[in-house]
């Protein structure tokens, strides 16, 4: 057994830390009809499957715990691959994440998105139409490869659909993978100053 091993093997999660960040999550509107202790032990058990499988050399550091816990929520919370753009359904799913974390403040219909050429790989562009209310909606997101253009839409979502709200859209990059909340701002200061979550900027 070699020392890395040997650390997985032994690996014990902060338990404290990871009760308090699910009831401060519990405040922002996730885990909800979840115990907290149900919540923690399924992490857990998560991340040592993950290390008795070799899926994971190395379990994650105790801030990332309080961050990677939100897997585990059925609410309140996307979690998303950055490099996935396999179809041309990528960003309808992104606006159904969206309109499904948002407590009702976002309910896109008609979500119809084009890729011009039809057929090619990465296209030459991509457009993503919806309806909101009474008012209709049109935004080309940047076309980067298979990698998608999360930030451009997030932005584009708080610029023309949340602006009366008091609720935006929040995101964490964390390049191969991201996740999505919407909160309000008391919501946003609770995470930040709570768990130091790690919002990206906003434009």
């Amino acid at each position: 057994m070699n020392p890395t091993d040997q650390s997985n093997t032994e690996w014990q999660a902060d338990v404290a830390a990871l009760r308090h960040a699910v009831e401060v999550y519990k405040a922002v509107g996730l885990f909800e009809n979840v115990a907290t202790n149900d919540a923690v032990d399924a992490y857990v058990d998560d991340v040592r499957f993950q290390l008795d499988t070799r899926m994971v050399r190395e379990p994650p550091s105790n801030f990332w715990q309080t961050i990677e816990i939100t897997k585990i929520s059925e609410t309140g919370i996307s979690w998303l691959h950055m490099s996935d753009m396999a179809d041309n359904a990528e960003y309808f799913e992104l606006l159904t994440e969206c309109a499904r974390i948002s407590r009702d403040a976002f309910l896109p219909r008609l979500i119809l998105e084009l890729w011009d050429p039809p057929g090619q790989f990465p296209p030459e562009k991509i457009s993503l139409e919806f309806k909101l209310l009474a008012q209709e909606f049109k935004f080309y997101p940047e076309v980067s490869g298979d990698w998608l253009d999360l930030g451009g839409v997030i932005n584009f979502l708080n610029q023309n659909c949340m602006k009366n709200s008091s609720m935006q859209f929040e995101f964490h990059d964390d390049q191969l993978i991201a996740c999505i909340l919407c909160l309000t701002p008391k919501e946003k200061e609770l995470l930040t100053n709570e768990l130091r979550f790690p919002f990206e900027k906003s434009n």
